[in-house]
């Protein structure tokens, strides 16, 4: 929210800086009308003055006010935006989130992973039943060579899938050491 505010007193600043400027040259002898209160945040700042209906804020105590950078030279006056600290609390959102995400597809990679072994320790039946039609058949049977393609295409099914499985026991290896740093930088910044 600070830096929204900053951002739109920078932006008041500067569209008024040119009018501003060349009121300045017609200020010069003219009567100051009144002094008013200059309040941020419900906290006042410092005091503006009124001359011909319009007010001039004092550019040090609004500057400091906002946490904006002054610097005044014969050149004019520069407001330049600070360097606004980093909100801890946002920090560690981030990091929850960020666990969030990665609990997620550690999640998804068990989950898979348990339906994948669950299948692989199932005996595939059509499998079976294919071996033993091959064994009860001879090459010149009509049904011979589809049997064969039969059992190679259930043998690449279970070879894609036991490699499949390692590549998910890795994934989830690799999950589990996100984890792990994560959990201990989120542990760091809630202690700071």
């Amino acid at each position: 929210m600070r830096k929204y505010i900053i951002g739109f007193i920078i932006g008041i600043i500067a569209a008024s800086a040119v009018p501003v400027y060349g009121a300045v040259s017609t200020l010069v002898g003219k009567k100051v009308e009144g002094e008013i209160p200059v309040s941020y945040n419900s906290k006042q700042i410092g005091n503006g003055i009124i001359i011909d209906g319009r007010s001039y804020l004092p550019v040090r105590s609004v500057s400091d006010a906002v946490g904006l950078n002054l610097n005044v030279s014969k050149e004019g006056v520069q407001l330049s935006t600070a360097t606004i600290p980093t909100d801890p609390f946002d920090a560690i959102q981030d990091k929850k989130n960020e666990l969030m995400v990665v609990d997620g597809k550690r999640i998804i990679a068990v989950r898979e992973r348990d339906q994948l072994k669950n299948s692989l320790e199932q005996p595939n039946k059509e499998y079976e039943r294919a071996k033993q039609f091959l064994a009860s058949i001879t090459e010149e049977d009509p049904h011979y060579q589809k049997t064969v393609e039969g059992i190679a295409y259930y043998e690449q099914l279970d070879a894609d899938n036991r490699a499949r499985l390692a590549e998910l026991e890795t994934e989830i290896a690799e999950y589990d050491v996100q984890i792990a740093a994560l959990e201990a930088e989120l542990a760091e910044l809630e202690s700071k």
